[in-house]
């Protein structure tokens, strides 16, 4: 009776429902099963994340200027994973202006790409500051032979790479050199940056050297900026007439480097100042293109105008493929017009390369004697936001510089 009333039941089952509950059976299975994975796997990511080592660095999380700007100790330490890569513990590193247009977003359309494809993001919301520093090897790759382990070096990255201000880092072998040797790790942070851009400018725009800059009236604006300050001490060793226009702060330490002519445009009119003069052959501007047409006007016949400037990047408006090609159409009406106005030998120039090799070039002229470093002041890397508020106020004489690690 029991086993006939059991048959009936089976018969009364529909199939819809029989399959209905055999569905229902199924993605509870799958369910349960994917939320297993699901916690195992955030279980090895937590149980890596706990097992890499952590270190310290200044970072931005969004680009909100120098609000954003922070210290973190949860950093992943990076390791190396190509064979051109170099990593080195960074004693110290230099704070440029340019990370304070990184930290409003400049290039930020070019860095977020490269990031992509970066195998040592761990964490995309996180971007590390620093343009240079100086450090020393613990490891190389393979196929790196300008430098070895224990080595003192310095290191450049460009504006869209990952920044230097961590207590380790990974470089390309491309970005580093061996560091003067007559320098501490704090004086040989604060000029990297600062020499790939007058290299590019002196060596090879202008075409100068010890022997073609003799006797060159040469005019530097704002020769109390890095870039000023490095380009006066430069052009003197090699006989160069400098001129140089600085805020009043700046007058005793153009004095000491030996300018010829200081015009302190904060008590006096200076673009008056700047017609009386004889007109000059090389016009270094690091002020940028507001003051452009002023330098071409009292630059002699033949003479270059160079202009410093960050322009903003056409990739950060539009996408990376259409800004470049804008760029590149914008470069060739620029030329045109120069043509036009019979001013192809003077030049407006706001890019430079980051070739090592002017690194090595840098370290020559400072074991020689030519270039001294200029700091302004010393941080701490827990002072990092301060040393950044402090170079907001656009009244420094030279570099600050954050103390990132000991010595080892």
């Amino acid at each position: 009776m029991d086993f006939h009333w059991r048959i009936t039941c089976l018969e009364a089952l529909s199939p819809s429902l029989i399959f209905g509950l055999a569905g229902v059976a199924t993605i509870s299975a799958i369910s349960g099963l994917h939320m297993l994975c699901s916690r195992t796997l955030k279980m090895l990511h937590e149980s890596k994340r706990r097992n890499t080592p952590r270190m310290k660095g200044v970072v931005i999380r969004s680009y909100g200027g120098i609000s954003s700007v922070e210290v973190r100790a949860d950093l992943p330490v990076p390791k190396i994973l190509h064979e051109d890569e170099v990593l080195l513990k960074v004693i110290a590193a230099g704070v440029d202006n340019m990370d304070l247009l990184v930290t409003k977003g400049y290039g930020r359309a070019m860095r977020s790409h490269l990031r992509r494809n970066n195998d040592h993001i761990e964490d995309d919301s996180m971007i590390i500051l620093g343009r240079e520093c100086s450090g020393i090897v613990l490891s190389t790759g393979k196929n790196v032979t300008c430098v070895m382990k224990g080595d003192e070096v310095w290191v450049v990255s460009a504006y869209c790479l990952e920044g230097l201000m961590a207590e380790y880092v990974v470089v390309k072998d491309t970005q580093v050199a061996l560091k003067p040797k007559n320098l501490t790790f704090e004086e040989a942070a604060s000029l990297p940056y600062t020499s790939i851009q007058v290299c590019n400018a002196l060596l090879n725009q202008a075409s100068l050297n010890s022997k073609s800059a003799k006797g060159k009236r040469i005019l530097l604006i704002t020769g109390n900026s890095p870039v000023g300050l490095f380009a006066m001490q430069l052009l003197k060793s090699w006989g160069g007439d400098v001129t140089t226009a600085v805020p009043t702060a700046g007058l005793p330490m153009c004095h000491e480097l030996g300018a010829d002519d200081v015009v302190v445009y904060s008590v006096t009119d200076f673009e008056t100042e700047l017609r009386k003069r004889k007109r000059f052959d090389i016009v270094l501007n690091a002020i940028g293109t507001i003051i452009h047409q002023l330098c071409v006007d009292i630059s002699s016949p033949g003479g270059k105008v160079i202009t410093f400037t960050t322009t903003p990047i056409l990739s950060d408006k539009f996408d990376v493929l259409l800004g470049s090609c804008l760029a590149g159409l914008l470069q060739i009406i620029a030329w045109i017009k120069k043509l036009k106005q019979g001013m192809l030998t003077n030049f407006w120039w706001d890019n430079f390369l980051y070739d090592r090799e002017y690194l090595v070039k840098t370290s020559a002229f400072v074991e020689e004697g030519k270039i001294s470093p200029v700091i302004e002041s010393v941080y701490e890397l827990d002072d990092a936001v301060v040393a950044f508020q402090q170079l907001a106020k656009y009244e420094n004489i030279g570099k600050n510089v954050l103390r990132i690690s000991k010595k080892i």
